[in-house]
């Protein structure tokens, strides 16, 4: 009798002990692995939100007083330094017109005329491609303050030149984010 005692003492765990514990163990590994997708999204509108602003300040520091941004190219931006370096190409080389988010988009900062009997080149446009949908509507939340018409894919979600004003349509945001291959936004600022 004591050896039978003996010998179920020194056994390992059961199947269902192990299953258990091997159940537990992904259901903690799922877990992780969707706030760490959180987290990481939040991360990447942060990064982006900073470097649209500092291209915006760039701009605005750049042209100063001066009524129109005709002229306004990415390789003005790219040589005057103000783009961040984490924005520009890798060579880095003098004459080089490549802008590229985080998520791989070639951002175009142009020339725009905005408003209704306008001067032409009144204002100027950064086209941000290729955001995912799961960082785009903070994105767009994030920064179309500092803006005066903000559109995400289709849809307009704020325009000061409109009844709406400064109002941002976050329902507008939701939508025009949620494209396949990720969505474009386009951000017009005075």
């Amino acid at each position: 009798k004591n050896l039978l005692i003996k010998k179920k003492s020194t056994q390992g765990m059961s199947l269902v002990e192990l299953l258990l514990v091997v159940g537990l163990a992904a259901i903690i590994l799922a877990g992780m692995f969707v706030a760490y997708n959180k987290v990481q999204s939040t991360n990447a509108a942060n990064t982006e939100s900073t470097n649209i602003s500092t291209l915006r300040a760039g701009v605005k520091n750049l042209y100063g007083s001066s009524t129109s941004y005709t002229g306004l190219t990415n390789a003005v931006l790219l040589n005057a330094r103000v783009v961040p370096d984490n924005m520009r190409e890798a060579t880095g080389a003098v004459g080089a017109t490549a802008i590229t988010n985080s998520f791989g988009g070639a951002v175009v900062i142009t020339p725009s005329t905005f408003g209704t009997g306008a001067q032409p080149n009144n204002a100027f446009q950064i086209v941000y491609p290729r955001v995912p949908a799961d960082v785009c509507a903070k994105l767009v939340v994030a920064v179309a303050q500092s803006f005066d018409r903000v559109v995400a894919g289709s849809q307009t979600v704020k325009n000061t030149s409109s009844a709406t004003g400064n109002a941002i349509n976050v329902a507008n945001a939701a939508t025009g984010c949620n494209v396949n291959g990720g969505a474009s936004i386009t951000m017009t600022s005075l």
